[in-house]
This record gives C-alpha cells, sequence and structure tokens, in this order.
C-alpha cells in the first residue's frame, strides 16, 4: 500500500545500486506514486520500473509525469494496464514524454481513455523517438559521469571515515604512551626523594 510504498520511496533517495523496481499489484494510491515520484527526481540508478494493477489515479500518474520530467535513468515504465488513470492524467504523462529523453518503453494499454488522447501518447511517443541520438547519448554520458561522481564521494567519504577513526585511535594510544611516560617520571622522582 501507501505506506510501504512510502517507505520504499525513502530509501531510493539514498540508494544508488538498484536498477529494477518492481511495484505491481500492491495497493499503492496516489500517495503512494507521489512518494516514488520524490524519488525518481533524486535517484538515477532505477533504470526499469513497472508500477501497473495499483489503485494510482490521475493525481499520481501527474507525480509521476514531474519526475519524468527530470529523470534521466528510466528507459522502461510501465504504470498503464491495471490503474484507475483516466485522460487527465495520460495527458500529463504525454507531456512528461515530450521532454524526457531516456526512456524507450512505455506501456500504452491505459484503460479509461478515449482515442484522443491514445493519439496524443502515440504522438508523445514519436517525439520521443525521435530525439537525436546525439541527444540521447549526451544524457547518457551524463548520467554516468553523475553515477561516476556519486561513486567517487561515496569512496572519499569512506576513506576520510576510516582516516578520522585512524587519527582518534592514534591520539588515544598517544595519550597512553604519554600516561606511562608521565608515571614512569613520577615514580622516579619518588624512587629519588626516597634515596635522599
Amino acid at each position: 500500500g501507501d505506506a510501504g510504498a512510502k517507505a520504499i520511496a525513502e530509501a531510493l533517495k539514498d540508494n544508488h545500486s538498484i536498477t529494477t523496481l518492481y511495484l505491481q499489484s500492491n495497493k499503492i494510491g496516489d500517495a503512494g506514486a507521489q512518494a516514488v515520484a520524490e524519488a525518481l527526481k533524486v535517484n538515477y540508478t532505477i533504470n526499469y520500473l513497472h508500477i501497473r494493477s495499483n489503485q494510482i489515479g490521475d493525481a499520481g500518474a501527474q507525480a509521476i509525469a514531474e519526475a519524468l520530467k527530470v529523470n534521466k535513468s528510466i528507459t522502461s515504465f510501465y504504470i498503464d494496464r491495471g490503474n484507475p488513470i483516466g485522460s487527465v492524467g495520460v495527458k500529463y504523462l504525454a507531456d512528461a514524454l515530450k521532454i524526457n529523453k531516456s526512456i524507450v518503453t512505455f506501456g500504452t494499454a491505459f484503460n479509461n481513455i478515449g482515442n484522443i488522447v491514445k493519439k496524443e501518447i502515440e504522438t508523445a511517443l514519436q517525439i520521443n523517438a525521435n530525439f537525436p541520438a546525439e541527444a540521447k547519448k549526451e544524457a547518457l554520458a551524463k548520467q554516468i559521469a553523475e553515477q561516476a561522481k556519486q561513486k567517487e564521494d561515496e569512496r572519499l567519504a569512506k576513506e576520510a571515515k576510516i582516516r578520522e577513526q585512524e587519527e582518534a585511535e592514534a591520539a588515544k594510544e598517544a595519550a597512553r604512551l604519554k600516561a606511562i611516560e608521565e608515571a614512569k617520571q613520577q615514580e622516579a622522582e619518588r624512587l629519588e626523594q626516597e634515596a635522599k
């Protein structure tokens, strides 16, 4: 349901390894779809999203559409069959397809739309397919660069944490040795006093 979708969406905001998200038949409504949409705005590794047979309506479709306008990683997307999305929601998705340059496969088996909207989706897909190959290559190159940067940032952060731990251990060891040296010094002074 929506609660589960929200939990998954929160995890996806920080996860940069999952590439396939299969959420079919999970009773996800508009609220869950909106949460997933927010995650898709910042996640750049998901390339396959299957969210058919849920309870997503026009509001959920609108949120997903807004995410698709900025997402550059999704290449296959299925939200059509089994969701109560009407003509309004499908128009939002069509508008997104006219902008998105990464989607290659898009499910079109919507149940609650008329022929005019079906034609609008077909036109949007044609526009999407006609984006210059160079533009799609550029989008893919940007995605790969972003992934590489994320991995490098994670590596550097990990190394910094290790260095911090090592420095803390070294400081702790230095303090221990200093305490031992001071204790020895005090003992030597005590023995010297006794000898006098």
